[in-house]
């Protein structure tokens, strides 16, 4: 009897050292993930900052390029401007969202739904990504009949269909592909 108490004891006591370093692992493991996260924001925010901080002058010369009444700009001059200022902005869109991850990730993004012209939208949204469907010498083309109003968070469409457009890009064949 006292060995068979001398065993348990002895298995009880490698079950609870067993015990306490599953549960020292799991709490390691947690910290090293916080840690990790912790170490992830602080990159992020700083390519955050170091992306947008060189967009902010890009975009103001656009702006004065565009406004300049002493030179003006060409038609085609000004259109192509226009597409420098619509990328960086967009870029520096994204860039802030980056930011609202973490609000989403807590079910705090807030969505700022607008009702617009869909045709307009989609026409806005094909023509920033022109400069990519030009390199690429893909024609991207609208078929919508009719006037549709839609009522949506504009910006965050727009990322969803330039990602679409940009994925069609890499289906199609260079050259000689057509998204519609």
């Amino acid at each position: 009897p006292i060995s068979i108490v001398i065993a348990l004891i002895i298995l009880g006591s490698f079950v609870i050292i067993d015990q306490s370093r599953r549960i020292a692992n799991e709490r390691f493991k947690n910290r090293l993930l916080v840690a990790t996260e912790k170490q992830k924001n602080q990159i992020m925010s700083m390519l955050n900052h170091e992306i947008k901080n060189p967009l902010t002058p890009l975009i103001l010369s656009a702006d004065s390029l565009l406004m300049d009444k002493k030179e003006p700009l060409s038609q085609n001059q000004k259109s192509k401007v226009d597409k420098i200022k619509s990328a960086a902005t967009y870029i520096a869109s994204l860039l802030t969202d980056y930011t609202e991850i973490k609000k989403w990730e807590m079910n705090k993004i807030p969505l700022e739904k607008s009702t617009f012209d869909i045709t307009e939208f989609f026409n806005e949204q094909i023509s920033i990504f022109s400069p990519i469907s030009d390199s690429k010498k893909i024609s991207v083309k609208l078929e919508l009949d009719g006037t549709w109003n839609l009522q949506a968070d504009k910006k965050r469409l727009g990322q969803v269909i330039l990602n679409c457009l940009k994925n069609a890009s890499e289906a199609v064949q260079e050259g000689s592909g057509v998204i519609t």
